[in-house]
């Protein structure tokens, strides 16, 4: 009987790898205090009890989507947004757009915090 041996992961890039995803969530406005103050103190219960669920709903998008990845043997997001759009393909360039449009907001928005906080 074959054995299969899974080589372990280092911290470091585990720890990296969180650490993007939580700065990616939380950003700038959590750097300024602006986004606590916003969801938590301004709404409440009601701000923690949304924050939960939206983080809650992300997550099973994206295990949703990890498992069409892996199942239908995919291998590029491109491909990946390309079947989930299908059979209106070409979908997929108004989210290439929209995601480094994002992107450029996210680190905008990250450097505008930086620079407010200083």
């Amino acid at each position: 009987m074959k054995e299969s041996h899974i080589p372990k992961t280092p911290f470091a890039l585990a720890f990296s790898v969180g650490a993007v995803l939580f700065s990616a969530h939380a950003g700038g406005g959590f750097a300024t205090g602006n986004q606590a103050n916003t969801y938590y103190v301004g709404l409440g219960w009601s701000g923690v009890v949304s924050a939960v669920i939206a983080m809650l709903l992300l997550t099973l998008t994206m295990r949703q989507t990890m498992v069409m990845y892996n199942s239908r043997g995919l291998t590029s997001y491109k491909q990946l947004f390309e079947t989930l759009y299908h059979p209106f393909d070409k979908i997929e360039w108004l989210f290439e757009i929209f995601f480094y449009i994002m992107v450029l907001m996210a680190v905008a928005a990250a450097i505008s915090g930086a620079a407010s906080a200083l």
